[in-house]
Parts: structure tokens; sequence; C-alpha cells
């Protein structure tokens, strides 16, 4: 892909990221007061807001910004038709680590995006989805993790409608690796932002949850994320992997997603999230398993399920 040549001043904000320090703020941190998010918390085992009311987040993944440095075509409008149309409550936005490092200009079109999104009355949950463009998604996030997160961190800290979900899914490794590294990015964010939301997977791909059912992590505010698809067992599976935890953890599914043939599944799994109280976004406005066609504004088949269920659930909250 070409790129722009930079300008002194691109380069001095280059210097800026690398250095580990906080870029000015940017629309992800001054035009965020229209509608006013309420910061999120943890009580017990669900996402509070500042009144104490349980927030069940659900929403869609807008992937994009992991392979491609404009975001795959994001725009305003399409963030508002997802917010608006769809009432998506959150908008999980997978984003490129070597990326945010050494490119300014991604950086400020990441944080437009991150602004529509909070604009338009939804949260934005940051999804560190891929390394680089050679390892794409990592078995774990490697150690310059820990210094981008704090930049983010330090971005977003005044913008209450961002989230962090610090690693999109954890595969062939150690629980004892992935909980190191995982501690280590914890507190490196809360050392900016104390007050964050922080979203952690489990193994085999973000699936299994049951290694931190035994051990949570010694952390506030933490929601563990877990990835269900059709090909990673039957709904007799979903509470040995994740649900039996609901009373002790606070769930949520990161992605799902499925197509024409697992409709079936899909209302299932949905249902399953409701009697656990657990959010979800969905997997993906754009990507495989997409939620849209090529318009990105008509559901797919399984697309219509998931939009059908924000629908159901915006109108119970009214």
């Amino acid at each position: 892909m070409k790129r722009k040549l930079r300008t002194a001043g691109s380069l001095l904000l280059a210097g800026t990221f690398l250095a580990g320090c906080s870029p000015k703020p940017g629309p992800g941190t001054t035009d965020m007061t229209k509608p006013v998010l309420s910061r999120l918390s943890t009580q017990g085992n669900r996402i509070v807001d500042e009144t104490g009311a349980v927030r069940i987040l659900r929403g869609v993944n807008r992937s994009g910004f992991e392979y491609d440095r404009k975001g795959n075509g994001i725009s305003e409008k399409e963030i508002a038709f997802i917010c608006r149309e769809w009432k998506a409550q959150i908008i999980r936005l997978p984003f490129n680590q070597a990326w945010i490092l050494s490119d300014p200009d991604y950086n400020r079109d990441f944080d437009r995006a991150v602004g529509w999104v909070t604009r338009n009355g939804a949260y934005a949950m940051l999804d560190l989805q891929w390394q680089d463009e050679t390892v794409k998604i990592p078995k774990i996030p490697d150690a310059e993790s820990v210094r981008m997160w704090k930049i983010l961190a330090g971005r977003y800290r005044d913008n209450p409608g961002v989230l962090f979900d610090i690693h999109n899914e954890a595969h062939d490794t150690t629980w004892a690796a992935w909980r190191a590294r995982a501690a280590e990015i914890i507190e490196g964010i809360r050392s900016v932002h104390p007050g964050s939301l922080i979203f952690v997977c489990g193994l085999d791909w973000a699936y299994d949850l049951r290694d931190w059912g035994r051990e949570p992590l010694p952390y506030d505010h933490i929601v563990y994320s877990t990835h269900p698809y059709p090909f990673k067992g039957e709904p007799w599976a979903w509470d040995k992997y994740f649900g039996a935890f609901s009373d002790s953890l606070v769930l949520y599914a990161g992605e799902f997603g499925g197509g024409e043939k697992d409709l079936e599944w899909g209302r299932k799994l949905m249902e399953y999230f409701d009697e656990k109280q657990m959010g979800w976004a969905a997997w993906s406005w754009v990507d495989q398993p997409v939620l849209t066609k090529k318009d990105r504004r008509t559901p797919t088949p399984f697309g219509e399920l998931v939009n059908a269920a924000l629908i159901r659930h915006a109108e119970k909250d009214i």
C-alpha cells in the first residue's frame, strides 16, 4: 500500500508516539460531549454505570483497522447507521499495534473513528487484534504491548466511552504466560488510567474461560471475554467453557458469528446470552462471517438475527 509522504510536523508527532507519550487530545477526547456516556465499572458479576444501573452492552465488531490503515472505508455515516438503525450500544474496533506505535496518520484516523462511535452514543471497545502485518494475531501480546496500551490509556482516559480489550485471542500458549502478560498490560493501563474498564480474553482463541473462573485476576473492573463460534462446540459446551462462571465473573462475548447454515445455533446462543445476562459484539460488519452485504447496510441472514436482537433489546430499554 502506498503511503503519503510525511511532513516535518508528522515526523515530530511520530516521535511523540514512539517515545510513549500521549499526543495532544484529538476527537476521541475532546469532541465527545453529545451525548454524554456514563463511565462504566463492575459491581459483583455485572457492568454498571455511574448511577449503579446494570448495563448489558450489545453491538457489533467494525473490523478493518487491523489490516487497512484507513479502516477499510469506515465513515461517520456508516457508524451512525450502526448506532441509530441497528441500535448498537457498543462497537468493537480491532486495530494494529505496529501502526499505533509508528504511524501518526493511522492514529489520527483511528482516533477519528473512536470519536464517531462515542458521538453517536455507543461505547468504543479498542481491540488489540493484530500485532503487525506479519504476526497478525499473536499467541499473547509482546512486551511492546504494555507501552502501546499506556499510550492509548493516556489518550482516552478522559473519554468515558472508551473501553480496553487488551488482546483479541490468546492461543497456543499457557495460561501462566497469558496471565503474566495480561497483568503487565493491566498494570500499565491502570498506571495511566485508574478508572478503566478492561476486557481480558480466555485461552483457545478466547473461547475457554475456565482458568479465569478458577483464579480470577486480582484487579477491580475486569471483564472476561469469550469468542464462541459454531466450530468451537455445540451448545452443551457453553456452560463448561464460560457460562458456568456467570455468577462469579463479569462475562462478555467479544466475538461470535456465523453464516446462513448457523441461524439456529445463533438463536440459541443469543438466548443463552440473555439467560446469563451477558453482553456481546457480533462479528463483523464487513469481514467474514459478515453481518451485512456488500452495501454495508443490508443484513445477511445471520445479520438479520443480530439486527433483530439489538432492536428488541433497545426497545426494552426505552
